[in-house]
């Protein structure tokens, strides 16, 4: 059971990661800046907060992907 909890947990940030790249991508993140609030705005989910992108964005971020 806690296995499938942490599984679970892996898929949403994952899912998460992907939501956020699609919409940098969208707002024309790969021809110039984003606005983080505009990104915000956009990935909003009732699942995920905004401090859960945001952690999501620093680890990007560090790793170079955006």
């Amino acid at each position: 059971m806690l296995n499938m909890n942490a599984q679970a947990k892996n898929l949403q940030t994952l899912y998460a990661k992907t939501r956020l790249l699609l919409a940098l991508w969208d707002l024309g993140g790969s021809q110039q800046k984003v606005a983080r609030g505009k990104l915000t705005k956009r990935i909003d989910s009732k699942s995920q907060n905004k401090a859960d992108y945001q952690a999501i964005l620093e680890d990007l971020e560090m790793q170079g992907a955006v």
